[in-house]
């Protein structure tokens, strides 16, 4: 993808990889990516920079994990901040406050996106989640779960409640299925309500609103009979998220 931008650049646009070569770093990305996605996908891209994942269409699951997110959500708007005049800083602007940080999955992505984006994007408006949160495990839950501690998915800790994206290719072998079993019962044990979301869940829309629609009650969002259905930016918003997906095959 080549850009041009007129002006002077922000600092740290660009990260050395030797003497010769520099990339840029990943505010500079998504400022260049701002460029030619649309905003649902520059959503998406921002928070995989946030995240801990990176998409790899080589990999069996489309995917790498990481364990630190490339850039924070402050160090991203502090970067956007500096880049104000250049192309594209207002698309890259109206994105930020959607972006959420720690996403472990593309499909988590998706799903916190079709919950939370307002409905004039194709969301249900909920509140945002915490991605992937750390939860000290009590003692009966830390022997069940042969752990200290676990994460939770896409949680929203002050009332435990937890949704669990499970996808096709998320357990490739016997002892990532106990582990996930283990996780998710301790969980429970901890007071959690936990909910279990399959692909097929989230590409179907009615099964999709009646999840939206539990998540949304059990979080204190009420929604309102005009604020269900498949509008056109729902429509266009699932088209958005799963096409970005399938481009880098992870399905």
């Amino acid at each position: 993808m080549a850009s041009r931008f007129n002006g002077d650049l922000p600092p740290n646009s660009f990260y050395p990889l030797n003497d010769r070569v520099y990339v840029s770093s990943p505010g500079f990305s998504f400022l260049q990516m701002a460029c030619v996605l649309d905003l649902p996908k520059l959503i998406a891209y921002g928070d995989e920079l946030c995240g801990l994942y990176a998409f790899d269409e080589k990999n069996e699951r489309g995917m790498l994990q990481r364990d630190t997110p490339l850039i924070t959500e402050k160090q991203l708007e502090a970067f956007i901040a500096s880049a104000k005049g250049l192309q594209d800083y207002k698309q890259a602007k109206r994105a930020l406050p959607f972006i959420i940080e720690r996403s472990a999955s593309p499909m988590e992505t998706v799903d916190e996106m079709l919950l939370c984006l307002p409905y004039r994007l194709g969301g249900y408006a909920i509140r945002q989640p915490t991605m992937n949160h750390e939860v000290a495990l009590t003692t009966e839950a830390s022997r069940l779960c042969h752990k200290g501690k676990c994460r939770a998915d896409i949680s929203w800790p002050p009332i435990k409640f937890d949704l669990e994206y499970q996808g096709h290719a998320d357990h490739l072998d016997r002892e990532d299925f106990v582990a996930d079993r283990r996780r998710i019962n301790a969980l429970r044990i901890m007071g959690y309500e936990v909910i279990e979301l399959t692909n097929d869940q989230v590409r179907d829309w009615h099964s999709f609103e009646i999840l939206a629609l539990h998540t949304a009650k059990t979080v204190g969002h009420r929604l309102q009979k005009r604020d269900l259905g498949l509008t056109a930016e729902r429509k266009n918003l699932r088209c958005s998220l799963f096409a970005w997906n399938a481009s880098y095959g992870h399905r």
